[in-house]
């Protein structure tokens, strides 16, 4: 399987937990709750992220200077996407808002990432490169 089929089912299992978090949300389950919650969404996130600046990140931006800027853009959201996830673990702040927009720009950035980085990708990286990227090893526990 190419890395970018791979990362766009992940983006497909990972939008099934962010529809469940907006149903608690809208359901208005405690700030605990989302708290723990979020945190579940967020290491799911997180591994995510991991394999895209690893696997295709890493692999696409030297290729050519037109990879350079989207590609950069698409790792300030994982930085955006992470420091919400912080705050939304901090007890002293609201977490609700902050869910929502973490669930907003993910979103967005998948919509991106499908639309317009993978397809660079697969323009850009020979498909036998792409297929061995999407076998690489799953992140480990102690990374």
């Amino acid at each position: 399987m190419k890395i970018t089929d791979r990362l766009t089912v992940e983006h497909q299992l990972l939008r099934v937990m962010m529809a469940a978090m907006a149903r608690w949300l809208e359901a208005g389950q405690p700030a605990e709750v989302l708290r723990a919650r979020s945190a579940l969404l967020g290491e799911a996130l997180e591994d995510h992220a991991q394999r895209e600046e690893t696997y295709l990140f890493d692999v696409l931006r030297p290729l050519t200077p037109a990879a350079e800027r989207p590609v950069d853009m698409m790792t300030v959201v994982h930085a955006e996407v992470r420091d919400l996830l912080e705050q939304v673990a901090d007890p002293r702040r609201e977490p609700i808002q902050r869910i929502w927009t973490v669930l907003q720009l993910t979103e967005e950035h998948f919509v991106e990432e499908e639309d317009s980085l993978f397809p660079m990708a697969e323009r850009l990286i020979d498909a036998e490169t792409l297929a061995r990227l999407g076998q690489a090893p799953e992140r480990s526990a102690a990374a």
